[in-house]
């Protein structure tokens, strides 16, 4: 079997952004190559994550992706990739960026007064500690968002798949309003994740906004006592507003860059397995000729989540059935046992043909 050779592109999305990326507010032609060499990192590290993450799915032993879950998954391909694009790619080219404005208008505050440069420095510091307040919170907040938008997966998942078996037993009611109320449950746990980001934004604004009220204030003085000229003052006032505008926009990228932590962590651990799944160690259950029988069957996974509880079965050849449950309730794992890719912990499973069977 091929080595799995997992790559870590996707985690410094700015390793080919060249400084021409931050200067591009000046001049047109550098703000539209800006733009697209921006474009072009965050398509590549999207694909490199996408590409990663699906490696470690593809890897895994068919036991930890019945404990995972498809709905997980699909969370994890969808959603949650769009959240790590907006929140964490792109945030991590504007926090670049912000830096370099920030690095930029001290350089020429300390050209004009050191002292100057030194209160405005500290004074920008300020809208930095926000994010700390808020990390958690939005952490938290992310979290069950994702953990939402895994349900709301998993029940579009049923209604798709099970659709046949839906209008066999007239169940369109049932499955509306089921499937109603996962999508309210999802689209309800983005509103705090917003209002806490809306909160995060306007402290920080507030905050510089004091802050550069500080600088001026602080520039005044100096120009009383006759250390600053008036032309310097506005300088003074124009770096600052460049400077302190980058900062209040770098906590609040900072804010929405910790509320990805979780997300971010949970596809590092599944594109980094600690150890390779042996695909060629997949086995198909023994062919019957009559029925298949569960018996008491029960399967609990490493980590003491139960998977199967005493199960008892017997399926015939040459009938249809129709496996219906919830998202999370076993159905993968029962077909994942009955074609002995996980291995039940107790009961057990045999095969019966009709000889047997009158015997």
């Amino acid at each position: 079997m091929p080595r799995l050779s997992l790559r870590r592109r996707w985690r410094t999305p700015s390793r080919i952004l060249t400084p021409a990326a931050s200067a591009g507010s000046s001049l047109l032609p550098l703000t539209l190559a800006s733009q697209r060499l921006k474009a072009r990192c965050v398509r590549n590290a999207c694909l490199w994550l996408k590409t990663d993450v699906m490696a470690g799915i593809l890897f895994q032993d068919p036991r930890s992706f019945s404990q995972k879950g498809s709905s997980s998954c699909l969370a994890l391909m969808n959603q949650n990739m769009d959240v790590v694009e907006e929140q964490y790619f792109k945030n991590m080219l504007a926090i670049y960026e912000s830096i370099a404005g920030i690095i930029l208008a001290a350089a020429l505050l300390v050209m004009l007064n050191p002292i100057v440069a030194a209160v405005s420095l500290v004074l920008m510091s300020i809208p930095g500690f926000i994010p700390r307040l808020f990390g958690a919170r939005l952490a938290s907040l992310q979290e069950r968002r994702a953990a939402r938008g895994s349900g709301y997966n998993g029940m579009l998942q049923d209604v798709i798949r099970g659709f046949f078996v839906i209008k066999d037993y007239q169940m369109e009611g049932r499955m509306r309003g089921k499937f109603g109320t996962a999508a309210a449950a999802y689209e309800d746990s983005k509103e705090p994740c917003a209002s806490a980001l809306a909160l995060v934004q306007a402290l920080s604004a507030s905050s510089g906004v004091f802050a550069q009220f500080l600088v001026i204030c602080f520039a005044g003085v100096l120009a009383l006592r006759g250390y600053l000229t008036l032309g310097s003052i506005i300088a003074v006032t124009q770096l600052t507003g460049q400077a302190i505008s980058p900062a209040f926009q770098l906590s609040t990228k900072l804010a929405q860059l910790k509320s990805v932590k979780g997300i971010l962590s949970e596809m590092e651990g599944i594109a980094s397995p600690s150890q390779e799944s042996d695909l060629s160690a997949s086995r198909m259950a023994e062919g019957f000729s009559d029925s298949v029988e569960l018996r008491n069957l029960s399967l609990v996974f490493d980590d003491g989540t139960a998977g199967l509880e005493h199960i008892n079965l017997r399926l015939k050849k040459g009938l249809h059935y129709a496996v219906i449950g919830s998202s999370g309730s076993g159905k993968s794992t029962l077909l994942g046992v009955l074609a002995a890719h996980c291995l039940p912990t107790g009961g057990g499973m045999s095969s019966w043909t009709r000889s047997r069977a009158s015997a």
